[in-house]
């Protein structure tokens, strides 16, 4: 089992990776091996799986539910970034995030 400290280190990790690989364009939710994962992805479309998992939330958490949370928040609810859909599935665009995501000093 990792400690907090190396799960963060790994996510860190994973979200430099696909930066710099031009795969951070989106993010979505999906199911890996029976669990709610997080992903990136590049386009609109592409599946959020364990090749494009960043991390893997709590088996009780609905992927649904945090990802209708995390567009409250990024919309002002909880400003103006948009979820975009294709089919069942909802992509948040990465840029709109960092746009209302709040710095550290």
């Amino acid at each position: 089992i990792m400690s907090a400290s190396e799960r963060c280190e790994t996510i860190t990790q994973k979200f430099q990776t696909k930066y710099e690989n031009g795969q951070l364009q989106y993010i979505t939710f999906g199911e890996s091996n029976g669990y709610p994962i997080l992903c990136a992805v590049e386009n609109i479309g592409d599946p959020c799986n364990g090749d494009s998992q960043l991390f893997q939330l709590k088996p009780h958490n609905d992927p649904q539910t945090i990802q209708t949370r995390l567009g409250d928040v990024l919309s002002g609810k909880a400003s103006n970034m948009l979820m975009q859909n294709s089919g069942e599935q909802a992509y948040i665009p990465f840029s709109d995030l960092l746009d209302v995501l709040p710095t550290a000093d």
